[in-house]
């Protein structure tokens, strides 16, 4: 239930701020904390080819789950019930869908470190252009992340306006989706707090 599901984004988001502080309190010297928090707040400063080298396989492997994905969550969109009489493969669609995002996600910020921004923006500029369609929506999301990254880098002066930006945006986004909440039928509300509780997390 939607009510179960933000208790579990809850508590992870707890438990991980737990060992990120412990993490913190632990470091062994000021560089090392300074690297952690750069890494927590996410920087793309001092990254080369052989950095993304390093990553892209795990990308290019997600990136491939994701788009065998693509059909089940295009279906997916007319409700589990119906996607499923039309022979979509729910479990299948599920296990790619988190596996291509574990792999890209985790590729990314093992590069980058936890630029949150983007994700926050990226999918809901893309998906006008593809009719709403979360299947057509992949590529173009990253492409729109890329932009959007690339944007806020040389017009956003500096890594802390980045993150003020991000925590201003993903609050507004919050505002937004509790609007929708009350207008809206308990189908769209209870994808809209799946999104919720993935910001907050």
């Amino acid at each position: 239930s939607p009510a179960r599901l933000i208790l579990v984004g809850v508590g992870l988001s707890s438990f991980a701020g737990a060992l990120i502080a412990l993490v913190m309190n632990l470091a062994p010297n000021p560089f090392v904390l300074s690297d952690l928090v750069n890494w927590l707040f996410g920087s793309v400063a001092n990254r080369s080819f052989d950095d993304l080298a390093l990553t892209a396989p795990f990308m290019a492997a997600g990136l491939v789950a994701a788009l065998f994905a693509a059909p089940g969550l295009t279906a997916l969109t007319i409700g589990e019930e119906t996607a499923a009489s039309i022979g979509a493969d729910l479990a299948r669609t599920r296990a790619l869908a988190i596996a291509g995002a574990a792999l890209m996600t985790g590729a990314s910020v093992a590069l980058a470190g936890a630029i949150g921004f983007v994700g926050v923006i990226a999918p809901h500029l893309a998906r006008p252009f593809v009719s709403h369609d979360p299947g057509r929506a992949i590529l173009p999301s990253a492409l729109v992340g890329n932009r959007v990254l690339l944007f806020a880098l040389r017009n956003l002066n500096g890594l802390l306006i980045l993150i003020i930006l991000f925590v201003f945006i993903r609050n507004l986004f919050k505002l937004w989706v509790e609007r929708r909440r009350k207008v809206l039928g308990s189908r769209f509300k209870t994808k809209l707090v799946a999104t919720y509780v993935g910001l907050s997390l």
